[in-house]
């Protein structure tokens, strides 16, 4: 069932990318859908479109539903509260510092006073650093040992007497030098999260696209899948653009928890360590009710099985870590086998 359930989402997921692709109307699709995916591919190596906007859709899409707030992807102060993202210096100050770590390389080369393989090093990761644009390829000189001390010790660089390790042997960095080389790392941090900060929003303006499409297909034709009825049930879900119960969504759940309520009195649940925390957002307050003691005197039970030995399904979005959280609240009967 479940396989047949992702071949179907599969064929809608690209038969809703095709419309999108072919509408004109760059107000819902069309240009600003393309634009949206360029912005979210950017310096990604070009492959097959339709594939590319499939596992992106597919990767994503739940999660937009979960959030569907344009100031939440992307933006610098939801990651840091209280600070703002650092700007990548200009190509004329990282020019300056580049040269600065060179010139003390030449130096050094001259002077014989460091191993040749570490300058060689230093070198290119300098070269690398200086010439790190948005969108490029990571360079492969920016890994391996010494561009890890250049990277994790940039606070050390910028005071006096800091030092880098090459097979156990010290190479004392000047200051002047070690600033430079620390303005260079914060400059390729910078333009690389500048860049997934980028990307991340053109990520959420292509899934706005997709989702409005999504939720537009599955009214026409009134089929849902498993993952649209949890959504649609869930209580605390920012339902963005999407689908809702009614018009009264508040109305609408608390007439499905009613008549849930009044008519199960004793639930039973299997393979409880792979609930998701969207399922359990859904019958949860259900079960807090339903083993209250009940003013009519009915007998009401919960009785749950589970193993977080054997979840496997987090991919799916299993959590166990609430199987545990449910000691507190509820009565629970460990079990245990006899060998």
């Amino acid at each position: 069932m479940a396989e047949a359930e992702e071949a179907e989402g599969q064929a809608l997921r690209r038969d809703i990318l095709a419309g999108l692709l072919a509408d004109p109307d760059g107000g819902r699709g069309g240009a600003g859908f393309l634009d949206a995916f360029r912005q979210a591919t950017f310096g990604v190596e070009e492959k097959t479109l339709e594939s590319q906007l499939d596992n992106m859709v597919r990767a994503f899409h739940l999660a937009y539903r979960f959030c569907p707030r344009r100031e939440c992807w992307g933006r610098a102060e939801r990651i840091w509260p209280g600070r703002r993202a650092a700007a990548p210096a200009c190509a004329a100050a990282a020019a300056a510092a580049a040269k600065t770590v060179t010139e003390w390389i030449l130096e050094a080369r001259r002077a014989a006073a460091a191993d040749t393989r570490l300058l060689d090093a230093l070198a290119a990761i300098v070269e690398a650093m200086a010439g790190f644009d948005p969108g490029a390829s990571w360079p492969k000189a920016l890994s391996g040992p010494v561009f890890d001390q250049i990277l994790g010790g940039r606070d050390a660089l910028r005071g006096s007497g800091a030092r880098l390790t090459y097979y156990r042997r010290d190479l004392r960095v000047p200051g002047a030098v070690g600033r430079a080389l620390a303005a260079l790392a914060d400059r390729l941090i910078a333009t690389e999260m500048g860049g997934a900060l980028e990307k991340t929003q053109g990520l959420f303006s292509l899934l706005e696209h997709y989702d409005r499409a999504y939720h537009r297909a599955a009214r026409e034709s009134g089929r849902f899948s498993f993952t649209d009825i949890q959504c649609l049930l869930a209580p605390d879900l920012a339902a963005g653009s999407g689908l809702s119960l009614s018009r009264e969504r508040q109305a609408g759940r608390l007439f499905i928890d009613y008549r849930l309520d009044n008519r199960l009195d004793h639930w039973l649940l299997d393979e409880f360590q792979d609930t998701s925390d969207l399922q359990w957002s859904i019958f949860g307050n259900l079960v807090a009710e339903l083993i209250q003691a009940d003013p009519s005197g009915r007998t009401r039970s919960f009785f749950y099985v589970g193993d977080i030995k054997q979840s496997i399904y987090r991919w799916r979005g299993g959590n166990p870590a609430l199987q545990p959280l449910l000691d507190s609240p509820f009565h629970v009967i460990q079990l245990h086998s006899r060998r």
